[in-house]
């Protein structure tokens, strides 16, 4: 129980540490340059792979990580899937309103530029995807979560089509991504806790989290973008979900690097 209690308590400081770090080195970039989005996405970037690394998470990748300019669209597990997708790609992030209230994280946020939504205020969504525009014309990805909250598997929300609709109308481009936990508990939902949920989670030693990158999207019809970019991620989400389910792991867990890149086929 103390060892437990222990590694949770070290977890938590680290987390305390290394975002302020982060916080530290925006601040100084922004007083000395003015806000910049890509610089700030760079330094989110390298904050996500620290943390990743620091807290033993083994990524596991399936397709191509993408480049340039996009819309990248994921189901959600938990707040970790925020690292996990910085960490491939430096993003602007679409959030939920309250995290703009959190200690670190939400300074942290406001800094990087991310982008607040109240998912229940009509004006707040027109606003949010006026500034997902935005972005896009200024080569800048945004990455969202069009569930809208957080669901353990085997479970999926509907996706809310706003920004399959933007795509669509303004030609940008649509990358679907499939996440899902090797211990189903990793999952956070939103009514508990997060910090319960993240001393008892991050007292394990290794956890692992497996991510599937999808074809480019795009099309004119943004009813089609978004059954497209669901079915490809819940079909794909599904199948690690099964896999683990089944043979209590997918791959050979001696292989211990920060990347483990699923063979092609599987």
């Amino acid at each position: 129980m103390i060892k437990s209690f222990l590694k949770a308590l070290t977890a938590l400081l680290k987390l305390v540490f290394y975002t302020s770090l982060a916080l530290l080195a925006l601040f100084i970039q922004q007083k000395r340059f003015g806000k910049n989005l890509a610089v700030a996405n760079n330094v989110a970037q390298h904050w996500a792979k620290t943390m990743l690394k620091t807290y033993g998470i083994r990524i596991h990748i399936k397709g191509q990580i993408p480049e340039g300019n996009n819309i990248i669209v994921a189901n959600h597990r938990s707040y970790m899937d925020i690292p996990v997708l910085l960490s491939f790609v430096p993003a602007t992030f679409l959030s939920k309103q309250e995290i703009a209230s959190w200690p670190l994280i939400g300074w942290g946020a406001r800094m990087a530029g991310c982008i607040f939504l109240n998912r229940h205020s009509k004006p707040s969504r027109k606003n949010a995807l006026a500034q997902i525009d935005a972005l896009q014309k200024e080569d800048i990805p945004v990455i969202l979560f069009p569930e809208g909250t957080t669901c353990q598997a085997p479970h999926f929300e509907d996706f809310r089509p706003g920004s399959f609709y933007l795509a669509a109308k303004k030609n940008y481009t649509i990358v679907p991504v499939a996440i899902e936990y090797a211990n189903t508990e990793d999952a956070w939902i939103e009514d508990a806790s997060f910090l319960t949920h993240f001393i008892k989670q991050m007292s394990n030693p290794t956890r692992d989290i497996y991510i599937s990158f999808g074809k480019p999207l795009t099309g004119k019809d943004g009813g089609v973008l978004k059954n497209q970019a669901q079915h490809f991620i819940t079909r794909e989400a599904l199948a690690i979900f099964k896999k683990n389910q089944q043979q209590g792991s997918i791959y050979d867990k001696t292989v211990l690097p920060y990347l483990i890149p699923i063979p092609s086929g599987t």
